[in-house]
């Protein structure tokens, strides 16, 4: 047996509107954004490397596009059409975008250390900068979504 939460008063926030804004605009810029980073991984997908990178490049642009692109896509609709899982939805795919960087450095460090300063822009620079936006945007985007009650009375209540 459940017990119903009371509906939201009057003068309590709800709807999409305040901050929620801009949670919806981080969704908005994240495929675009995605796409913008698409041709580094390209680029080292052109590099002559040995078979089993090949085969894990080819891997990481499967999971690229999955977590840049269809995810945020996929969220956008959720959100729109106020369901009740698009905050856990929204959590499970920041601290998964959050995993996958610190994967990403680790495995940038170990396969393709060499590679690092052979452009303008190194992997490095581009990791990096991922790992300071995954953690500052995606965190605080964590800690909005458990916390607020403009979310809490949109999609929950």
């Amino acid at each position: 047996m459940t017990i119903a939460q009371p509906p939201a008063a009057e003068d309590e926030p709800k709807g999409l509107g305040g901050w929620l804004i801009l949670v919806m605009v981080g969704i908005l810029v994240a495929p675009f954004y995605g796409l913008g980073h698409l041709d580094v991984l390209a680029a080292f997908m052109k590099e002559p490397l040995p078979g089993h990178l090949n085969k894990f490049l080819g891997f990481e642009l499967i999971a690229y596009v999955v977590t840049s692109l269809a995810f945020p896509i996929g969220l956008l609709v959720v959100m729109f059409m106020k369901k009740r899982y698009f905050p856990r939805l929204y959590v499970a795919w920041a601290l998964v975008n959050i995993a996958v960087v610190i994967v990403h450095m680790f495995v940038a460090a170990v396969f393709f250390g060499n590679l690092f300063q052979t452009r303008a822009t190194s992997l490095l620079d581009v990791l990096l900068s991922g790992l300071w936006r995954a953690v500052g945007l995606y965190g605080v985007g964590i800690i909005y979504m458990r916390r607020s009650l403009r979310v809490r009375n949109t999609f929950i209540n």
